[in-house]
């Protein structure tokens, strides 16, 4: 499995196709390598504008391949991917949730695209990730109660998995969308919902519609809609961290996690409960109280 004298670009292509898509090491092979020519090829990541956080996780799987060719007695000496630089530089990803009019551009421009428009929705109102949603099965959706139960979830290959955490596994409410979910005849509660849809299929689709509708910042995609929706309910309930209702529904075992998709605004307390009145009609006077 495991070739020292093959080229280690042709090995990590075979086996970690996304790392070697960032910067090639090369024809260098797995013993040519040294911690110099890593280093390079992090700041050639840096060069390419790839974020700190991507050139950090890239370089630990390239540790960690080394970590296993050396415990397989394929590499013998100092690991070439530790005490690495990583480089300046922030994030290139604009991690800030939509604002509701964006959203409803987008749901517009979506009607009659499925299954992406139905798989928007649940990401955006119900709160599951987008491997979850593509793992739904028909067992999955409780059409009686209108909930949905989290089992499983579905990876950017297709590689169908545990969920992320206990409290990954969970039951949520699909209110009127549950209507959206109507079983085959024939088909199996074990039964994908969506066994050809393709992730980057519908991420590159859910771009190019957002971008058709004035949604065009680097990063937006399926996670833009978690975090949308983690910040739409912190924003409703002006709550200072996470409520726990959050914490459970987003299927995180700590609420410092959730507080990371949390993108609202620096806006006051006093300054969003008086937005919170001016605009929503129940004024008694009907006048500001300004």
């Amino acid at each position: 499995i495991f070739d020292r004298d093959e080229p280690l670009h042709l090995f990590i292509i075979a086996r970690l196709p996304r790392i070697c898509t960032r910067a090639s090491l090369g024809t260098l092979r797995l013993f040519e390598v040294d911690a110099i020519s890593v280093q390079q090829w992090v700041y050639r990541m840096e060069d390419k504008g790839l974020a700190r956080t991507t050139r950090k996780s890239s370089l630990a799987v390239l540790r960690s391949l080394f970590d296993a060719a050396e415990e397989w007695g394929y590499f013998v000496g100092r690991n070439p991917a530790k005490k690495i630089k990583l480089g300046g530089g922030g994030e290139v990803w604009d991690k800030r949730a939509i604002e509701p009019a964006e959203a409803l551009l987008l749901l517009q421009a979506l009607d009659g695209e499925e299954p992406l428009r139905t798989m928007v929705e649940v990401c955006l109102f119900v709160d599951l990730r987008s491997s979850e949603v593509r793992g739904l099965t028909w067992g999955a959706i409780d059409g009686t109660r209108s909930m949905v139960e989290v089992k499983q979830g579905r990876s950017q290959h297709g590689e169908l998995a545990e969920p992320k955490s206990a409290r990954g596994r969970r039951k949520l409410d699909l209110g009127p969308l549950v209507k959206r979910f109507v079983r085959p005849d024939g088909a199996n509660p074990c039964d994908l919902i969506w066994p050809d849809a393709s992730y980057f299929a519908l991420q590159k689709k859910l771009r190019r519609v957002g971008k058709q509708v004035g949604i065009d910042f680097p990063g937006f995609g399926f996670h833009t809609l978690r975090r949308t929706h983690a910040t739409w309910r912190d924003d409703l309930r002006l709550s200072s961290r996470p409520d726990e209702a959050l914490v459970r529904d987003m299927g995180h075992a700590d609420s410092r996690t959730t507080a990371l998709y949390i993108t609202g605004t620096k806006t006051g307390v006093v300054e969003r409960l008086q937005n919170h009145v001016y605009f929503s009609g129940d004024s008694r006077d009907g006048r500001s109280v300004n």
